[in-house]
């Protein structure tokens, strides 16, 4: 790992925390560094404006990297606007009329919805019950009516 005040050292400014956390946890795990060792010199990694706010987290203090990491997630992405645009992407997708009538055209539907999915920045903070309600939002109604009867007939 190297130095905080390396040129090469991961650096979070505030506005770079994907990218940060990628090259933080890509050194850091070359390291051996444990979760808390993470958590204990996070600080250092970061500029002065975000140090402060990065010292004073609870879970930090405590060692618990998945808990910072996702605290830092809520703080520094809340309303992004690229998390909006992409719920918009996911949600137009679903909102048109997809022509699906047989196996090659469901596939090929599915295709493109997980590949929206895997294009938005915020997919991993839309939950897996969103997505299958966007997936199932997408589908003709008539393709769901089909799919809810056949699922009641084995699942009565």
């Amino acid at each position: 790992m190297p130095f905080p005040s390396s040129t090469d050292a991961p650096r979070f400014k505030g506005n770079n925390l994907k990218s940060f956390l990628e090259d933080y946890n890509i050194s850091t795990e070359g390291a051996g560094w444990s979760d808390k060792k993470k958590c204990e010199n996070l600080h250092s990694y970061c500029s002065s404006k975000a140090r402060d706010f990065v010292k004073k987290l609870p879970e930090r203090k405590r060692g618990d990297w998945p808990a910072t990491v996702k605290r830092l997630v809520q703080f520094y992405t809340a309303g992004d606007p690229s998390e909006r645009y992409s719920r918009d992407k996911i949600s137009r997708f679903a909102g048109k009329d997809h022509k699906i009538k047989n196996r090659k055209q469901f596939i090929s539907y599915h295709r493109e919805f997980e590949s929206i999915l895997a294009s938005t920045k915020s997919a991993e903070r839309i939950s897996d019950e969103d997505k299958n309600r966007y997936f199932w939002k997408g589908l003709p109604s008539r393709l769901r009516q089909d799919i809810s009867m056949r699922l009641h007939q084995l699942h009565p």
